[in-house]
């Protein structure tokens, strides 16, 4: 509205902001959570490979050393998926850290929202009660006119 200015505009741009920053915090973890999973997935494909071909490896001549290396590697990838799990549930408390300050900043915008909102209707009642005067005393002098010009004839 014209001529309205709320006080608190810039305290506002800055929860909005740090909303804004909050939510890409969410965003970015709930990315990394997704990475963390198609990585177990492909992990675990791998595995599920890995002990296929050792079935292969065990049907005719069997390789001592290539037995050795195939377990070695599967213990490896199993390492790795452990690890990947376990990021995965660090990554969720961060997940769940950053989902509990979006609703903090959340929480924040929408207050400050509510007191711009009840300062504008303050302001549009003040201004619309102002120019009800005006209108009453510009009606008075009109009415007075009136008169005078009905009693001056």
């Amino acid at each position: 509205m014209k001529g309205f200015k709320f006080r608190l505009a810039s305290l506002l741009n800055l929860r909005c902001s740090e909303r804004d920053a909050a939510r890409r915090g969410v965003a970015d973890a709930t990315q990394a959570l997704g990475i963390l999973e198609t990585q177990i997935a492909d992990k675990s494909s791998e595995l599920e490979n890995l002990k296929t071909q050792r079935g292969t490896y065990l049907q005719g001549q069997i390789s001592v050393d290539q037995l050795l290396a195939q377990g070695r590697h599967e213990i490896l990838v199993e390492q790795e998926k452990a690890t990947l799990q376990q990021q995965v549930g660090q990554v969720n408390v961060e997940l769940r850290k950053r989902e509990l300050i979006l609703q903090t900043a959340d929480q924040e915008v929408k207050r400050i929202e509510k007191l711009r909102d009840r300062a504008l209707q303050t302001y549009r009642d003040t201004e619309q009660a102002r120019l009800q005067a005006e209108m009453d005393e510009v009606a008075a002098v009109l009415h007075q006119s009136a008169e005078h010009s009905l009693r001056g004839t």
